[in-house]
């Protein structure tokens, strides 16, 4: 489990590195050229603090909510089949990494845990971006929460392949395709 959370929050600190030497430019662009005061430049590291204990939250929630209700051997099969060799597909800011177990899902700056055993449900979905149809799937679980997990629009294959997956490792009656 300790790998799951490292290697979330590498890829959430990239994230957020990528994003504030973007946001220094832009206020460097706006210092150079429009006279603005030097000082805007001290928001930066309070916006990297900000965003710094939004992560971690995020992670410690998740990981509550996943590893509160589990047993300790279930977790240890989850971090032995994380470790081990498993299908990893792009989704919308992050990836979905197809365990036995569990599915462990960073899309769009949140970490999921969907165990497979508690799905009741899943309706693929689609979009449209431009002329393409992006998948996106929907749980729903025996807890009654409904997590959503959206696919890139520069990666829609990524989503049929999941979905194909599910259906291998599923009962037919739990998969609902609808468009």
């Amino acid at each position: 489990m300790q790998k799951i959370k490292r290697d979330f929050v590498l890829r959430e600190l990239f994230s957020l590195l990528c994003l504030m030497a973007l946001m220094a430019a832009c206020i460097l662009y706006l210092i150079l050229y429009t006279g603005i005061t030097p000082g805007l430049l001290l928001f930066l590291p309070l916006l990297a603090a900000a965003f710094l204990l939004r992560m971690l939250r995020q992670a410690a929630t998740s990981f509550q909510l996943c590893c509160g209700v589990r047993s300790e051997s279930w977790q240890e099969r989850m971090g032995e089949e994380y470790a081990a060799a498993h299908p990893v597909y792009k989704t919308a800011y992050g990836e979905i990494h197809l365990l036995e177990s569990c599915l462990v899902c960073r899309c769009k700056r949140r970490l999921l845990f969907i165990p497979t055993d508690e799905i009741l449900k899943v309706q693929a979905r689609f979009r449209l971006v431009g002329a393409r149809r992006i998948p996106v799937l929907k749980f729903t679980m025996e807890s009654g929460k409904s997590p959503e997990v959206d696919f890139s629009a520069r990666r829609p294959q990524d989503g049929q392949a999941v979905l194909s997956w599910l259906f291998c490792h599923l009962e037919e009656e739990k998969m609902v395709v609808s468009e």
